[in-house]
């Protein structure tokens, strides 16, 4: 995120930033995402400033020196460069075409060496695409971690499910010789109990099957 302080002296003007800059060389100003839209930067010395992701739509940079600077992902919509010194500056722009196409516009110098600026940039994009498709099979792996946990919970309440259907359909069908306990071999009284019904009145003396 951009600097507050240096976003304040920007807006001061092209005096008051410029000359900010001659006393403070050692400073490498911080503007990154800041909303710099139809602003009126013509002749400033925006050398070795970190403009990434900055919005420079309609902005007049006309004059402005803009040598190293960083415009990494910077948007540029009629955006005015006449007479603009851009010598170094790093300008990278991403532009997603659909279907998994991808436009990369990278600004250099002249005389830059553009064969290793494309192989530095190919062996940073397959270092950084590994690592991305590690973590997309990490959070695949744990998806199916989680699915497979949701789905034993799943199965286990569709079989509680179906025994309690069993029960209800027992009662339904023999309603005085089913119980929703099973009392046979219960202990009372220091005695077992053998029996599918147990009238209660006779605990403590025999216990029969009670038929009637």
């Amino acid at each position: 995120m951009a600097n507050e302080e240096h976003l304040t002296i920007l807006r001061q003007g092209v005096e008051v930033w410029n000359r900010w800059r001659e006393k403070n060389p050692q400073v490498k100003p911080d503007t990154s995402a800041a909303d710099l839209t139809n602003a009126d930067l013509r002749g400033f010395n925006l050398s070795n400033v970190l403009l990434a992701q900055a919005n420079l739509c309609k902005a007049n940079l006309s004059g402005a020196d803009l040598r190293n600077a960083d415009l990494t992902d910077a948007y540029f919509g009629m955006t005015n460069f006449s007479n603009a010194d851009l010598s170094g500056a790093f300008l990278v722009n991403v532009d997603h075409k659909g279907n998994g196409i991808l436009v990369v516009r990278v600004a250099v110098a002249p005389d830059a060496d553009k064969a290793k600026i494309h192989s530095d940039f190919m062996q940073g994009y397959e270092f950084a695409n590994k690592a991305l498709e590690a973590q997309y099979q990490a959070r695949l792996e744990d998806k199916d971690t989680l699915f497979s946990k949701q789905e034993a919970q799943i199965n286990r309440l569709f079989d509680i499910v179906e025994q309690q259907g069993s029960v209800q359909k027992a009662l339904a069908e023999n309603p005085r010789k089913v119980s929703n306990y099973d009392q046979r071999f219960s202990q009372f009284g220091g005695g077992n109990v053998d029996a599918e019904t147990v009238n209660a009145e006779q605990l403590g003396g025999s216990i029969h099957n009670k038929d009637a």
